[in-house]
């Protein structure tokens, strides 16, 4: 059994002895009292006894109870559980899509491929020019300053690149976008006049003082992506 399901089932049982203490008082102070409301009664008020057996159910029928004591008074407060008409509405909302970002500019650029090798980049491949590791999503450019964000329709969809790292210096209007494996790179080859589609301008700050912080730790992960990049080139 879990924590959830323990705290759950503990609620539960608060629930239950606080509206049979509610009872057993309302019984031993009137020990006269029938269960049942007299016929000319019906129409009238409920009497004690029904309005703790609406309580008991009111209990049954909460989501959860809240109970505060302060100077020995007790305050519940119950929550209804949420109709199933309720519940479709919270779902919906939740698969909802989230609002597309606005473009702010476009432009057209030549798109090739590289991957974390030497041979492609320099002797710490797994470190982008503004300090920060490679990952899914990162591109290289000369064009534009490092944060910018840009879409890729034709090829990606609504999918955002981000750019942190750099190109050649002999590459101008072209982006470089980093993949995991090798033969991903091979079968992408060059697209030519491509469009992009600016939502966010970076501010062109690098990341370079995370390695002075927090030097073990980058160490550490950029090691994990050598390993994992190596298992992913291994598979077929």
């Amino acid at each position: 059994m879990n924590y959830h399901t323990k705290k759950t089932m503990k609620q539960a049982n608060s629930r239950w002895l606080l509206a049979l203490s509610l009872v057993l008082s309302l019984v031993s102070s009137q020990p006269g009292l029938a269960l049942a409301a007299s016929p000319e009664a019906s129409s009238t008020a409920p009497s004690p006894v029904q309005t703790v057996l609406n309580l008991f159910r009111d209990v049954r029928e909460a989501s959860h109870t809240e109970v505060v004591t302060t100077k020995g008074l007790v305050n519940t407060t119950f929550v209804k559980a949420p109709t199933k008409s309720e519940t479709e509405e919270n779902t919906e909302e939740e698969k909802a899509p989230q609002e597309k970002k606005p473009t702010i500019k476009t432009m057209t650029v030549d798109i090739t491929a590289y991957a974390s090798n030497v041979w492609e980049c320099d002797d710490s491949p797994f470190t982008t020019a503004d300090g920060s590791l490679v990952r899914d999503g990162i591109v290289a450019t000369n064009v534009l300053p490092f944060g910018t964000k840009f879409r890729i329709p034709k090829y990606f969809g609504d999918k955002i690149f981000e750019v942190h790292d750099r190109m050649n210096s002999r590459y101008s209007y072209r982006v470089d976008i980093w993949m995991m494996k090798d033969k991903e790179v091979t079968k992408w080859g060059l697209k030519r006049n491509a469009t992009i589609e600016i939502v966010e301008m970076g501010d062109g700050k690098t990341q370079w003082a995370q390695w002075t912080k927090n030097k073990k730790a980058m160490q550490e992960q950029e090691q994990a992506l050598r390993q994992e990049m190596k298992l992913a080139n291994a598979t077929k």
